[in-house]
């Protein structure tokens, strides 16, 4: 029986004889993603990839100004939460041992006022914002509280686009960016 040699097409070829790989290279498995943001939660690599928005913005998404938005509008919830002394959006497990917990100052001692001054500032700086976002629209407030809040993947090419703008209107009223849209 013979074998039909037909034409091959020009190969690149390695010096030892292999043919070349091409491209630059295979995208990281997804176990290897899911490792780094492993790592990134506990500490060992850059903290972008420890959300969604670092991810997004290690990604290309979304520039510096915007990344720098997000992080200060989940701070600023954080804080929010804080002084309503609400618990977190996403609680940690109940420990089973009781841990002492300590009462918040007397309001009327000066630690109490400190903490009530810095309790009636997060309060507004939130309102403020909130306002801000609101008049970015509906959809970019909904996704730029699911992605910086409950650290949620935008779904397709709209809601990324909502994201980027309720991240512009939230740089622009805390005035981080440098240019116009």
């Amino acid at each position: 029986m013979r074998r039909k040699i037909g034409t091959k097409l020009s190969l690149t070829r390695e010096p030892n004889g292999r043919r070349a790989r091409a491209g630059k290279g295979p995208e990281p498995a997804p176990t290897h993603v899911k490792r780094l943001r492993d790592a990134a939660l506990a500490g060992m690599q850059s903290e972008e990839w420890g959300s969604e928005l670092g991810r997004l913005f290690l990604a290309g998404k979304i520039g510096p100004e915007l990344y720098a938005a997000g992080r200060r509008w989940t701070a600023c919830v954080a804080r929010y939460r804080a002084a309503l002394n609400a618990p977190p959006a996403d609680p940690p497990a109940i420990p089973f041992e009781r841990s002492a917990t300590t009462a918040p100052p007397d309001p009327a001692s000066e630690p109490g006022r400190r903490q009530a001054a810095s309790d009636i500032a997060a309060v507004r700086e939130m309102r403020e914002a909130q306002v801000a976002l609101h008049d970015a629209g509906a959809l970019a407030e909904r996704v730029v509280r699911s992605v910086c809040e409950q650290d949620q993947v935008p779904c397709g090419a709209r809601e990324l686009e909502a994201l980027g703008h309720g991240l512009f209107a939230l740089a622009q009223f805390w005035r981080m960016t440098r240019r116009s849209r």
